[in-house]
């Protein structure tokens, strides 16, 4: 589920991404693996990874927005997990 909203965020904000899903994709287990991802969803930009999307959303999302040069903007510090069911 988390997945989902990862996903529904990054579209909800017009970020393009190429998706690897471990579950169907045997090369993007690997992938995971060898880079030493250990936590699903990993979000990776310009090779910084951001995993660990589950209890630490709100941090997580800034983290994204930061990497993703997002301007600082009068905005809910505390984004509802929920909005992107």
């Amino acid at each position: 589920m988390t997945c989902r909203r990862l996903k529904a965020w990054l579209s909800q904000n017009c970020i393009i991404f190429d998706e690897r899903t471990v579950d169907e994709e045997p090369s993007a287990v690997d992938e995971f693996k060898a880079l030493g991802y250990q936590m699903l969803p990993t979000a990776v930009v310009d090779g910084v990874a951001i995993a660990g999307f589950h209890s630490e959303w709100s941090d997580r999302i800034k983290q994204l927005k930061e990497l993703l040069g997002f301007e600082d903007e009068d905005e809910d510090e505390d984004e509802d997990i929920d909005e992107y069911e």
